[in-house]
């Protein structure tokens, strides 16, 4: 039966918004789309999904807010940007019908120049935030689908 659950849980230090979504499916069937701060815990999620769910396609999205600003720091590889650079210059030396510049916002887009990284945060808050999200979410789409078993 196909059903849907929503949730979002809070704390100090976090957000965590958990969408469950079924649709009919002859197996057990898991789309998991989470952010890679809470990879360590599918395994966890697949499981406590499983103990209501028997079958169907299940789509889970959840989406991870850490509240702290300083949670998040830039850093720059400086030698990077360099070697970008001069690939660039070889580039354009070497080929003549390239024309145009090169500019700081252009060898600002290349991968691995500009890295965001987050600081660790502790997996044992993260998951009771997300235990707690993820079961209510699964309760609501429990009940969406005993909603529609019953109108069927």
């Amino acid at each position: 039966m196909t059903g849907f659950g929503r949730s979002i849980h809070k704390n100090e230090d976090m957000e965590i918004q958990v969408e469950i979504k079924t649709i009919n499916h002859r197996y057990r069937d898991f789309f998991i789309r989470i952010p890679r701060q809470i990879n360590f815990a599918e395994d966890r999620i697949r499981k406590m999904v499983s103990e209501k769910i028997a079958r169907g396609r299940i789509e889970i999205h959840i989406k991870y807010k850490a509240k702290d600003q300083e949670a998040t720091t830039l850093s720059l590889n400086v030698d990077l940007a360099r070697q970008y650079v001069d690939c660039l210059k070889t580039l354009k030396d070497e080929i003549v019908e390239i024309t145009g510049e090169y500019n700081l916002s252009l060898v600002s887009k290349f991968p691995d120049v500009i890295v965001a990284e987050e600081s660790e945060q502790d997996e044992t808050a993260v998951w009771n935030t997300l235990q707690n999200a993820l079961q209510e979410a699964l309760t609501m789409l429990v009940e969406s689908r005993e909603q529609e078993g019953r109108q069927l």
